[in-house]
């Protein structure tokens, strides 16, 4: 089964080569200008590669499934009968109820129901989904160089981790929301680094734009609420929590989330509704006990009771709660550094963090940036930057490594093992940098 896999690999990597050698004869003199552009141009080749590869291997029909279904009906139960959003009856063939806030339904769930049938609307949204990749992927290489990596070689390090695997493969074969999750999110944190680096000033406007943006994100993934938080304190200290222009803020979002959620104040039995089918999907995956370095244990036989189950979860949240905190209050870690920390507490501590890993992973990325030596090339570059290519090696694992059998993907028994190893090596990775950057720390201070 897996052979229509590696056909199409092979073939995809002998249309670059034949992509590369064209250039070079054809654009011989400019040549040195257009492989600079490659470190960009190939990232946003294997995106249009995975988005294809599904499609070849759904034999050029695409099937609409449980997420698409989901998207496509809630626009019509939000203009046929706004108030039954949330029944979980089975309507329309989908086994589970509406999982999402009101504002989805209502900006992606309408558009996409006033097409005549759902098979074209999946189509086009499919389309969508490969020019958001794309964006995507261009606008991380942007967030890489206003953090001043510079060069396109070490951009292109960054680029291909966060643009290949079987995570971009699942995105395309469930016709995911993802791409847009985190292409506002990426969006949102570029335009803070650019009015920062070029010291614009933040005004309402600025803020406004953020923040409804962030309201709208939250209604599509509920946990970057934390974000959110995050986000909104970050640079605020308990002196300024009340003043004038930050109440704004506040009252920004109050009235952001009541504008997009309007069904809550219409038919405000939605919001129970909404808790009741929000605590099913957590208990429904939960119980599972789905977290990556658990999930080995748990697939081999290990044995919890339910009520142990639920009391890992609550300690677990706990934790990532208090981390969140730390995260808020403290002053002198940057705001895409948090967003990273944010996201490697998520990755460990939460069981949804297997179904995100695209929106996680490359602010995971940013966090080896610090401790990038950026000054050295070649061979050198690789012995000064051993661990934390380890690093980036352990992240692009978990991109290939699947979460099931499926679309002739290479699949096999010891898949669950390989993602508690990659996962090991990531947090020794992360531990190592750590204390090499304390120890060079100390180093420092008892020269100076």
């Amino acid at each position: 089964m897996t052979a229509l896999f590696y056909a199409y690999f092979f073939f995809c990597i002998a249309i670059i080569l034949v992509f590369y050698v064209a250039l070079f004869i054809v654009f011989h003199e400019k040549f040195d200008m257009i492989k600079k552009k490659l470190f960009v141009i190939i990232p946003l080749y294997c995106v249009l590669c995975w988005a294809g590869y599904y499609i070849v291997a759904g034999h050029f029909f695409l099937v609409p499934n449980y997420d698409f279904l989901n998207y496509y009906y809630c626009g019509k139960r939000f203009l046929k009968n706004p108030r039954g959003l949330y029944d979980d009856t089975g309507e329309y063939g989908y086994r589970y109820g509406y999982k999402y806030l009101p504002n989805f339904a209502m900006l992606i769930g309408v558009p996409l129901s006033l097409f005549p049938d759902i098979e074209m609307a999946y189509y086009v949204f499919y389309v969508i989904n490969i020019f958001l990749g794309l964006i995507f992927t261009l606008l991380f290489n942007r967030f890489l160089r206003l953090l001043d990596v510079k060069e396109g070689i070490h951009r292109f390090l960054f680029l291909m981790v966060i643009s290949n695997g079987w995570i971009v493969l699942q995105l395309y074969a469930n016709n995911q929301v993802k791409y847009m999750v985190g292409l506002i999110i990426l969006y949102i944190i570029n335009r803070e680094l650019k009015y920062n680096k070029h010291q614009l000033e933040k005004d309402f406007k600025f803020y406004f734009i953020n923040l409804n943006l962030f309201v709208f994100v939250i209604g599509l993934a509920q946990y970057f609420i934390f974000l959110l938080l995050i986000y909104l304190f970050h640079n605020i200290s308990k002196k300024e929590l009340f003043k004038f222009e930050n109440i704004k803020k506040y009252i920004t979002i109050f009235v952001s989330f009541i504008a997009q959620n309007i069904l809550f104040v219409i038919y405000p039995i939605l919001i129970y509704d909404f808790m009741e089918i929000y605590d099913k999907e957590q208990r429904r995956n939960g119980l599972k006990l789905k977290l990556f370095y658990l999930e080995y244990f748990y697939d081999n036989g290990l044995y919890i009771p339910s009520v142990y189950k639920e009391g890992i979860s609550i300690v677990l949240n706990i934790i990532l709660y208090i981390i969140v905190l730390i995260l808020i209050l403290h002053r002198r870690i940057n705001l895409p550094m948090k967003f990273g920390y944010f996201s490697v507490a998520f990755l460990y501590l939460n069981y949804i963090s297997f179904r995100i890993l695209l929106n996680l992973i490359p602010f995971v990325c940013i966090l080896f940036i610090p401790h990038m030596n950026q000054t050295k090339r070649g061979i050198e570059f690789i012995k000064e930057n051993i661990i934390v290519m380890l690093g980036l090696f352990s992240i692009v694992g978990l991109y290939f490594i699947p979460h099931k059998d499926a679309f002739s993907y290479p699949y096999y028994e010891g898949i669950i093992l390989w993602h508690f190893i990659f996962i090991i090596i990531l947090a020794g990775c992360f531990l190592t940098l750590y204390f090499r950057k304390k120890k060079h720390e100390s180093l420092e201070s008892q020269v100076d």
